[in-house]
């Protein structure tokens, strides 16, 4: 056990904080110990937890202890891997005394801890004799990455904790489903991504992180904290949601949510998920009609404008081709029939004909001898999904049939 507060030290480095000298065991063991206060916000309450030959810190049992601003695996820099030979931090339950209402991390400025390249999972949390007992522990703004396995680890079992529907499974912190991420659509400074969540009715923080590299499992560690949002869930099953910051193309993106003990204020917390799988920040693709103008007898019909596409479409996506306008007459038996809705699906689009998607416009022979007459067309960008919006220029075509 220790104390109500540990600030400041080399646990597990020599002096300098920068050579192994780990204890042969867990660097710090909280053994049925509660409201414990491990290091703090500011830089002299940081402890290096580091070299152990078992877990950095293991909370065995213990409740309401909240361990902040420390490093996990590192040297005194951070940017120098000395890991503990097992977990960054272990919350694990003794015998039926489960680990409750832990705070790894938190909201305000530098509360977060690193815990980068330890031997086995970053944070790991698990039961013992009595599922479900090691429950209510969150872990909030954290730098969490290139440890070995798991990021987050549920139950202990070194594998991702698939989701479930309605979350209805029980375990450690409840085996909360994390969110599974859509799409990441970068638009001028911001990303936006598209998320399903599927959790029991309840107000949830999601916080959203930036990794270097994607983990190898294809499931987030947690490189760098880059902002959150609060969700009113209503349950009943999955529902989505959108959240915009600032990020750039290329950015690889993970989740993770956390349960708001107190409702809509969220400043108090519960369970948190695993690590979301990754999604790679795209550039939304961009689409315009192929001709400002064309024209083709009205016996063959065929010289009609497609739509060309540039860019990656994570899943399908409908637009709409309207028809604005012109002299012919619409209607089957007359001119020419159209669908405006056009459905482009999933893919990488290289902005030529040879990936053009063509539109839904039908040219009619009816036969009546007439002049030449026009069909005016306007591809709209207030009608597109999230992966095109703001990306499709607002272009017209004029059709015109001889």
């Amino acid at each position: 056990d220790v104390c109500s507060s540990d600030l400041g030290n080399y646990i597990g480095l020599d002096a300098g904080g920068t050579l192994d000298r780990g204890n042969s065991q867990e660097g710090i063991d909280l053994k049925l110990g509660s409201g414990n206060f491990i290091g703090g916000p500011a830089a002299g309450q940081r402890n290096i937890i580091s070299g152990n030959d078992s877990d950095g810190i293991e909370i065995d049992g213990g409740d309401n202890n909240v361990v902040q601003g420390n490093y996990f695996g590192t040297d005194f820099t951070g940017t120098i891997i000395v890991p503990n030979t097992r977990d960054g931090i272990d919350i694990n339950a003794d015998g039926a005394n489960g680990a409750t209402g832990n705070l790894i991390g938190g909201t305000a400025p530098n509360t977060g801890n690193l815990i980068r390249g330890n031997t086995l999972h970053g944070v790991q949390l698990r039961d013992e004799t009595t599922p479900g007992s090691t429950s209510g522990n969150a872990i909030l703004g954290n730098q969490i990455y290139e440890n070995a396995q798991l990021g987050i680890d549920l139950n202990g079992d070194d594998v991702v904790t698939a989701n479930d529907a309605l979350d209805a499974d029980t375990g450690t912190n409840t085996l909360l489903n994390f969110p599974l991420l859509n799409s990441a659509n970068v638009s001028g400074p911001n990303v936006t991504v598209d998320f399903n969540l599927d959790v029991p009715a309840g107000w949830y923080r999601i916080e959203f992180f930036r990794n270097t590299a994607a983990d190898p499992t294809n499931f987030g560690e947690g490189e760098t904290f880059v902002s959150s949002t609060n969700i009113n869930h209503p349950g009943g099953g999955s529902q989505t949601f959108n959240h915009s910051f600032a990020g750039s193309v290329g950015d690889i993106i993970t989740a993770t949510a956390t349960f708001c003990t107190d409702g809509a204020t969220c400043s108090a917390f519960g369970n948190t998920s695993e690590f979301s799988g990754f999604e790679t920040a795209l550039a939304p693709a961009l689409i315009e009609l192929s001709a400002a103008t064309a024209s083709d007898a009205e016996a063959t019909g065929g010289n009609k404008p497609v739509l060309l596409i540039n860019g990656t479409l994570t899943t399908a996506q409908t637009i709409e081709v309207n028809v604005t306008g012109g002299t012919a007459t619409p209607g089957a038996g007359n001119d020419f029939t159209n669908t405006a809705l056009v459905t482009i699906l999933a893919g990488t689009y290289d902005g030529t004909l040879g990936t053009a998607v063509p539109i839904n416009l039908t040219i009619l022979d009816d036969t009546v001898v007439e002049g030449d007459e026009t069909i005016d067309l306007q591809l709209r960008s207030e009608e597109h999904t999230s992966e095109l919006q703001s990306h499709v220029r607002i272009s017209y075509a004029v059709f015109c049939l001889k």
